[in-house]
C-alpha cells in the first residue's frame, strides 16, 4: 500500500486548507538523505492546487525537521494546463536558480501547441543573458514535470523593447540625479553642522562672541552693558546720562541701572532708563487728583511710570513729551487692578540717546526696505526713513514695501521738507510685488501636444473616487490625427470586486457586464499598447491618469506618458464658462446629447470637442 505525506510526516499537524490539499494527493514517492538532511516529495494530484500552498507546506517542514531543503514536485493532470500557469513556471524556475526573477515580470506568453513564446522588453543583449543561462530548457523541464506537457520554450524580444529601454534607463538617470542630490544635501547639513558646532564652541569660550550682533530685537532682550561711567547700553537703545537734568522729584545719581528687561527683579529703589513713547494723565473719580502713566522702552522692553499726584503738583508733566529720554528713580509695584508690575517714580530726569551711526567710510545704496506700511515686518515710519539715511550720511534709499505704494506721498513730503535745510537725497520707489499665475495648469510631462499629430483621448469608470483603494470598471479611447478618429479602443474592466449600486447608478455597469472582462494588468497592458509613445487627453486629466499610473505600479508596469487636461484648457479658451464640466461644453458647442459617464461616449465627445 502506498504510503500517504501524513504517514511519512507524522509530526507535521497544518491547518485544514493544507491538510486537505496534501490528502487529495492520489500517489507520493519520497526521497531522503540524511546529512545534511535534504528532502524530496513528489505527489500526484487529479486537479491543479495553487502553488502557495506548496511553499508554504516547504517553509514550515524544513523548519520542524531541521532540514536544509525541503522541496515538493507536484504533478497535476496535462487537462489543467493553460497559458496562464506560466507565472508559477517562471517563479518556480527562479527557485532552482534560473535567470527568470525579475526579467520575466512584464513577460507576455504564448502557445501555439508545439512551442510556447515568451516575449519580454528586453533588447538582444538581454534576451542572449536570459537565453545563455539555459532558462529555456528549465521551464520547458518544469512545465513536463509539472503537468507531463511537452513544449519548446522560446524566450525572443517583445515589442515594447526599445521603450522599455528608454524607460530603464531613464529610470538609471532619475536614480543618479536623486542619490546626487541626496548627497549635496546631506554635504550640506554636515556642513552646516559643523559650523554651529564651531560657532557654539566659540561662543562658550567668549560670552561677547556675537554680543555686537544686532539682527533684530529678539536678540537685543537682555543684552546691557557699561560703556562707561555716563554711558548705558539698555536693550536696543544707547544712553548718556552725563548731563542729565532734572525734571520731576528728587535729584538722585545715575549709577548702575537696572535694565527694563529685569525690572521684576528690582526689589528696592533703582534706576531705570527709556524713551518715552506714551504720556497719560486722568482725573480721579472725585477730581481731586490726577492718575499719571507714562510709558517707556528701550527697544527691547517697556514698562509704564505710575502715579497719583494732587492737582497743583502735575505742572512737571507738560515737560514730559513722547520721543523723550529720561531716567527714573523709584520703586517697583504691582497694579492691583491690572496685575502689572509697573514704577513708582520719586525722581525724573532728562537724558540723550546715543543715535546709531553709520560709520563706514563708503555709505552702500538699500536697495530693500521696508516701512510700517509693510504689515507685520517694519514699525519704521516713511518720515523716520529719510531722516535716518540723511543722518546716517547715505545718498540714495529704495523703500520696496510689500504689495503696495502707501508709504509714496509720505517718503515724498519728508524728502521735501529735509531738503528745504540743505539735505541731499535721493528716493528710489520701489515695490516688493507678488507674481500669481492666474491661469491653471493643462499640460503635464515632457513634450508639448502636436495637435495635427497623433493623440489619445481617454475616460475611466471606476468603483470609487479614490486610486489606490477603487478599481478601473471601464476604459474608453479614441486615438485622433489631424482632428479625425483613426481608431477606437472600448474594455471593460474586471474589477475583482463588488460594483456599489452607487456607481450603478452613475454609469450603468454592473456586475454581470464585467463579468469574464479582462482583469487589471491584461486591460492596462492592451491600453498602453493602444495608446504607444502618444500623449494622451482627458477631462479632469488628474483623476483619469492618477488611476492609470496606480494601476500601472500596482502590476509593475511603466508609464510616463505625457497628457493634457482639458478642463484647464477649456478655462482658458471658454473664460465666459462658469463650469466646464464636459457636458456643459458640448452644450456649449452645440454638439449634442451623450451617454454622460460612460467611458466610450465621454472620450469619443471629448475627441470632438478637441477637434
Amino acid at each position: 500500500m502506498t504510503k500517504g505525506f501524513f504517514d511519512v510526516f507524522t509530526r507535521y499537524n497544518p491547518d485544514d486548507k493544507k491538510r486537505a490539499v496534501l490528502e487529495s494527493a492520489t500517489d507520493a514517492v519520497f526521497r531522503y538523505k540524511k546529512e545534511p538532511m535534504r528532502v524530496e516529495v513528489e505527489l500526484t494530484f487529479d486537479r491543479h492546487w495553487d502553488a502557495d500552498v506548496f511553499y508554504d507546506v516547504e517553509d514550515e517542514c524544513r523548519t520542524l525537521y531541521s532540514a536544509e531543503s525541503f522541496k515538493i514536485f507536484p504533478h497535476f493532470p496535462a487537462t489543467e494546463y493553460n497559458v496562464s500557469r506560466w507565472g508559477e513556471i517562471a517563479y518556480e524556475a527562479s527557485l532552482f536558480g534560473a535567470v527568470t526573477r525579475g526579467f520575466l515580470s512584464l513577460a507576455e506568453y504564448e502557445d501555439d501547441g508545439e512551442t510556447v513564446h515568451i516575449r519580454i522588453p528586453f533588447n538582444q543583449i538581454g534576451i542572449d543573458f536570459v537565453v545563455s543561462a539555459d532558462t529555456e530548457a528549465i521551464l520547458a523541464c518544469i512545465l513536463f514535470s509539472r503537468y507531463g506537457v511537452t513544449r519548446r520554450v522560446s524566450i525572443e524580444m517583445g515589442k515594447n523593447a526599445e521603450k522599455f529601454e528608454r524607460d530603464m534607463q531613464e529610470h538609471r538617470r532619475r536614480t543618479l540625479e536623486e542619490a546626487e542630490t541626496a548627497n549635496r544635501e546631506r554635504f550640506v547639513k554636515e556642513r552646516a553642522a559643523a559650523e554651529a558646532a564651531r560657532i557654539a564652541e566659540q561662543r562658550a569660550a567668549d560670552p561677547t562672541y556675537d554680543f555686537e550682533k544686532k539682527a533684530g530685537l529678539s536678540t537685543l532682550t537682555g543684552q546691557n552693558s557699561v560703556i562707561s561711567d555716563t554711558k548705558y547700553r539698555m536693550g536696543a537703545s544707547t544712553y548718556n546720562t552725563e548731563d542729565s537734568s532734572l525734571l520731576f522729584g528728587e535729584d538722585f545719581d545715575i549709577y548702575e541701572p537696572t535694565p527694563l528687561s529685569e525690572v521684576l527683579k528690582a526689589k528696592s529703589n533703582t534706576v531705570f532708563l527709556g524713551t518715552v513713547f506714551s504720556v497719560e494723565s486722568k482725573e480721579t473719580r472725585k477730581g481731586d487728583k490726577f492718575n499719571v502713566a507714562i510709558g517707556i522702552s528701550d527697544g527691547a522692553s517697556g514698562v509704564y511710570i505710575k502715579r497719583t499726584f494732587n492737582l497743583d503738583e502735575v505742572g512737571w508733566l507738560e515737560n514730559i513729551k513722547r520721543g523723550m529720554h529720561i531716567a527714573v528713580f523709584g520703586k517697583t509695584r504691582v497694579d492691583s487692578f491690572d496685575n502689572e508690575t509697573y514704577i513708582h517714580p520719586r525722581g525724573i530726569k532728562k537724558i540723550k540717546k546715543i543715535e546709531r551711526a553709520d560709520n563706514a567710510e563708503k555709505k552702500r545704496v538699500e536697495l530693500h526696505l521696508h516701512s510700517n506700511m509693510s504689515s507685520m515686518d517694519a514699525i519704521i515710519t516713511p518720515e523716520e526713513i529719510v531722516k535716518t539715511a540723511i543722518s546716517w550720511g547715505h545718498k540714495a534709499i529704495a523703500v520696496t514695501d510689500h504689495g503696495n505704494v502707501q508709504s509714496f506721498p509720505e517718503v515724498m513730503l519728508a524728502l521735501e521738507k529735509a531738503k528745504k535745510g540743505g539735505a541731499n537725497l535721493k528716493i528710489l520707489y520701489g515695490m516688493e510685488a507678488y507674481f500669481v499665475n492666474d491661469t491653471a495648469r493643462c499640460i503635464f510631462g515632457g513634450s508639448y501636444p502636436d495637435f495635427n499629430g497623433e493623440m489619445v483621448v481617454f475616460d475611466l469608470e471606476t468603483t470609487g473616487l479614490h486610486a489606490k483603494s477603487c478599481k478601473i470598471i471601464e476604459i474608453g479611447a479614441v486615438k485622433i490625427k489631424d482632428g479625425r478618429v483613426i481608431d477606437r479602443l472600448n474594455l471593460f474592466v474586471d474589477p475583482e470586486e463588488h460594483i456599489t449600486e452607487e456607481i450603478t447608478s452613475l454609469t450603468s455597469i454592473t456586475d454581470e457586464m464585467v463579468a469574464g472582462a479582462p482583469k487589471e494588468r491584461e486591460a492596462l497592458l492592451a491600453f498602453l499598447e493602444f495608446v504607444g509613445d502618444d500623449m494622451l487627453v482627458a477631462h479632469n486629466a488628474s483623476f483619469d491618469v492618477g488611476f492609470i499610473r496606480v494601476a500601472a505600479q500596482r502590476q509593475g508596469i511603466p508609464f510616463n506618458n505625457s497628457y493634457l487636461d482639458t478642463v484647464g484648457l477649456s478655462r482658458y479658451v471658454n473664460p465666459e464658462l462658469k463650469q466646464h464640466k464636459l457636458n456643459i461644453i458640448a452644450e456649449h458647442y452645440g454638439l449634442g446629447d451623450f451617454h454622460h459617464h460612460r467611458a466610450s461616449d465621454d472620450a469619443e465627445m471629448l475627441a470632438e470637442v478637441l477637434s
